[in-house]
Parts: structure tokens; C-alpha cells; sequence
């Protein structure tokens, strides 16, 4: 692989010489590449940041209006090294992906024009000027909602076979409140689920329903503090709670101002929580109800730059009564370009589980056990994915070709 990389490697610098045309690589994760392509064709959008005259890196971060705030950043590589940007465009709650796209396109132009104003494409390229029909004053707008935001969902699934069937239903109700001080959020979800197994002899069904309602406020104290308490209560079958209250006030500290969230955030949350819960059937520590007091301790890493994205998570919590009733979880998501065409991704999630005080006496239903709808005893639990992709070739991709997608997609 490495041998082929060299090949690659100096077949694709002979080539990129030879183009004055200046080249582009787009690193974005929410972009539409197609839609990009059709509105700015004067570049070269290249497959691998190393290949690139301008590497443009876009994160993004949800407003509190409910909007996205994308940030752009130019990066001037090879000839173009130092001459650096950055430019943002927010978007609005109920802007459509189409009105999005189109106010992202406009600021990605607007960065690359200083770049191609030192190419010979310079020549080709006009800038027109739309007068306003009035000079008009900025003034602060007047916002009758306070910056309240609400919503309202709902949706039902089915699925049907000769002998299947599933049927769910979901309900969410949200009001946020977001502003640089203060944060409210409440929200009630329901879900519903029940499936149905007919055989020629018997017939299995089960039945899940979940049902919250949680609200947490959090005040913002400085730019690496903030502190704030979350409420909650709800009912679950999957966990055996007919109904449980949770009250946790929590602090946090940001390592990063909380202002660069959007490229690196290392933050230390804590937190303590008093928690009252019924059952639904006893449990195996005899229990049909109790009072739980709980504490817990989460450490992230967010990093998005150049090279790639990385996200590391750790939490510990614990039960007052009995230390020995216990959870660790730590996971994390990697994406890393080591060198050009060759990509490194890793997910893993592994967690240490002696907390299920919820767990019944009598066990879960069989058909239950096999249709997944209860938690079962456990004292651990491990997923992950790891794999390289490695890209070689043309180091162009400005070609648009849409045809036959659709079915392709189907015989899939």
C-alpha cells in the first residue's frame, strides 16, 4: 500500500503543476458536494486536503433560535501558505436545505475570490454591486417571543407481512429558551411500540412504551464555567420503572472558551442527583420502590481540524448506598486522513455495568428477550468499528453525472 501511495503520489504532483486552475478541498461533513459543484465550476475541487492550493474547513454549531451557524475557515496551502480566512453564515430556523445551501455557496465564494484574484482565472471573474433603493439604519429587532422556541411532532409507523406486524407511534413536545446567558430547555417524548409474531401455532406480541418529561436550565457564569440543574420524570417497560423523578444540579468547566466549541472543546461536567422510583414488578433486590442518591463525573474531547475529527467521551457514576453498584463508559469516534488518500476511522464504546437495580425478580418474557424490548442482566457491553479507506486516481471530482441513481439505490 505504502509503494502504491508513492506512485499515486508522484503521478498526482506531475499532474496538479500542469493546472493553473486554482484547487479546492471542501471538508465538510454537511454540505451538499453536487449542488456546489453546479454554482461554483471555476475550481478544482480535489479529493484530498494535501492536494489542495485552498483547504476550506466548515463546522458547524446549532443557534439558539434553532438555526446553524456554519464557520468557514480558508486555509492557504503551497503557494498560498499564510494567507489564511474565516467567514460565517447563519442560517434560520425555518430556512429550507434549499435556502441554506444557496446563503453557504455565496460565503464560500466570497472567501475563494482572494485566492482566485492571483490566478489567471482572475480575468474571467466579475463582481457586481446590487444598490439598496435606500439607505436604511441597522436597528435591533423586535422579537414578541423572547427567543422562545416551540415544537410540535408527531408520527406513526406500520409495517405489515403475513405473518409480522410493527406499529409505533411517537410524540415530542419542545419549548427552548437560548440566549448567552441562559439556557431552558423542556421537552416530553413518547414512544410506543408493539410488534406482533404470527406463527401457525402461536403467536408472540410485545408491547414497549416510553414516556418523559425533562427540563434542565443552565447559567452561563464565565466564558470556561457554567452551572445549572436538570429535572426529569417519566415512565419505561424496557426498565421495569412505572414511574421515576430525578432532580441533579450539575456544574461544568470548559478547558476552550465555550465560544471555540464549534473546533475544540475539553470540558469536566459533574453532577448529583436525587432520584425517587416505583417499579413496575420487584425487583431482584426486593424492591418495589426506593430513594437513590447518585453522582456523576463526564470528561469530552471534541477536536475538528485539518487532519480529521476526533471525539472522546468518559463518564462515571456510582450509587451512595452501594459503591459497589456502579457504571464506566467510555467511548469514541475518530476520523483521521494520515497521508493523501488514506483515511483512518475508528468507533468504540465499551462500558462496565453494575448499576441495573430496575432489573424485575421473575426475568423478562421470552418473546421479549427475543424481540429486544426489555433490558436484560448484564456486566458489560462492547461495540466498536475500525477500518482504512484509501482513495486513488484522478485527483478531480467536478463532475456531475445523477443518472439511473435512484434505481442504483434500489438494487442495493
Amino acid at each position: 500500500m505504502i509503494l502504491c501511495a508513492l506512485v499515486v503520489g508522484v503521478m498526482e504532483a506531475s499532474e496538479i503543476s500542469s493546472d493553473p486552475t486554482l484547487k479546492v478541498f471542501v471538508d465538510c461533513d454537511e454540505c451538499d458536494f453536487d449542488f456546489l459543484r453546479r454554482k461554483i465550476p471555476f475550481v478544482h475541487y480535489v479529493r484530498d486536503r494535501r492536494l489542495a492550493q485552498v483547504h476550506v474547513l466548515v463546522t458547524d454549531q446549532r443557534t439558539g433560535s434553532g438555526g446553524q451557524e456554519f464557520r468557514l475557515q480558508f486555509i492557504g496551502q503551497g503557494t498560498f501558505t499564510g494567507q489564511d480566512g474565516e467567514l460565517r453564515y447563519t442560517s434560520q430556523q425555518d430556512d429550507t436545505e434549499d435556502v441554506e445551501r444557496q446563503g453557504l455557496v455565496k460565503i464560500l465564494r466570497f472567501g475563494l475570490m482572494p485566492y482566485i484574484a492571483q490566478t489567471p482565472l482572475a480575468s474571467q471573474i466579475s463582481i457586481d454591486y446590487k444598490a439598496a433603493s435606500a439607505p436604511q439604519a441597522v436597528s435591533q429587532p423586535s422579537d414578541p417571543w423572547n427567543n422562545w422556541i416551540f415544537r410540535i411532532g408527531t408520527a406513526g409507523e406500520f409495517e405489515r407481512e403475513s405473518q409480522t406486524s410493527e406499529y409505533s407511534l411517537d410524540v415530542d413536545l419542545s419549548a427552548k429558551r437560548i440566549t448567552e446567558t441562559w439556557k431552558i430547555e423542556t421537552e416530553f417524548e413518547l414512544d410506543y411500540d408493539e410488534d406482533t409474531f404470527s406463527g401457525d401455532d402461536d403467536s408472540i406480541e410485545a408491547i414497549t412504551n416510553e414516556a418523559e418529561l425533562r427540563t434542565h436550565v443552565v447559567r452561563s457564569i464565565s466564558p470556561h464555567w457554567s452551572a445549572g440543574a436538570f429535572a426529569a420524570t417519566g415512565t419505561t417497560t424496557r426498565e421495569n420503572i412505572d414511574r421515576q423523578i430525578l432532580l441533579m444540579p450539575a456544574i461544568e468547566y470548559s478547558l476552550f472558551r465555550y465560544e471555540h466549541a464549534d473546533q475544540k472543546q475539553l470540558t469536566i461536567a459533574y453532577g448529583i442527583g436525587l432520584e425517587s422510583v416505583e417499579y413496575t414488578e420487584e425487583t431482584i433486590f426486593d424492591k418495589l420502590s426506593e430513594r437513590l442518591l447518585s453522582e456523576s463525573l463526564l470528561v469530552t474531547l471534541e477536536l475538528t481540524q485539518r487532519c480529521g475529527e476526533v471525539e472522546l467521551e468518559s463518564e462515571f457514576s456510582h450509587y451512595f448506598h452501594d459503591f459497589s453498584k456502579y457504571r464506566i463508559d467510555l467511548g469514541g469516534e475518530v476520523s483521521i486522513r494520515l497521508f493523501k488518500g488514506l483515511e483512518f476511522v475508528a468507533e468504540l464504546d465499551v462500558q462496565q455495568i453494575h448499576d441495573q437495580l430496575y432489573l424485575p425478580k421473575g426475568g423478562a418474557p421470552l418473546q421479549e428477550v427475543i424481540l429486544r424490548r426489555r433490558e436484560l442482566a448484564t456486566t458489560f457491553e462492547h461495540e466498536g468499528r475500525i477500518g482504512f479507506r484509501y482513495t486513488f486516481g484522478s485527483i478531480y471530482n467536478n463532475i456531475i453525472n445523477t443518472r439511473l441513481e435512484d434505481l442504483e439505490d434500489n438494487l442495493d
